[in-house]
């Protein structure tokens, strides 16, 4: 079966859904991969992060990103090795990251995904003081694409 766009719905539900996505930078060592945390919000996504490390200088030096996200659904073995495939989604986000500077965007963002990631549950907000010692990453993003393996 041939891969196809994945629908504009599907897309936005493995965004506010999906908990782990990577991050792709590129630095002066070449190509880093990391899966990260995140949060969706209106077609911006937010990363938590230590404020010093790999990602950081990258995204510092080269602001332009891809994250990806994906699910397998259904693995398709087969007689033939060649032959064997997967059903999945996964969606790509390009943009330019930026690390957020102390103030409102930042807490906020931090304050997003703690609420993602507690479930509903309960939780003390992030102040401003916690937020200073995390880093947030936000990418606008620039184009946002969607395949799937479904046959």
């Amino acid at each position: 079966m041939p891969h196809k766009e994945l629908p504009p719905g599907e897309i936005h539900k493995m965004l506010t859904e999906e908990k782990v996505g990577r991050l792709a930078t590129l630095g002066g060592d070449g190509p880093y991969i990391i899966p990260m945390c995140f949060v969706w919000d209106n077609n911006v996504l937010y990363l938590h992060s230590r404020p010093k490390g790999t990602k950081i200088d990258n995204i510092i030096s080269n602001p332009s990103i891809c994250f990806e996200i994906s699910r397998v659904d259904k693995w398709l073995p087969r007689e033939k090795p060649c032959a064997y495939s997967i059903n999945y989604r996964s969606v790509q986000v390009f943009g330019k990251a930026r690390i957020l500077p102390q103030g409102e965007e930042k807490v906020r963002a931090l304050n997003l995904l703690s609420e993602k990631y507690l479930g509903g549950a309960p939780f003390e907000a992030v102040s401003p003081k916690a937020a200073a010692a995390a880093a947030v990453i936000k990418i606008p993003a620039e184009h946002v694409s969607g395949r799937q393996n479904n046959g």
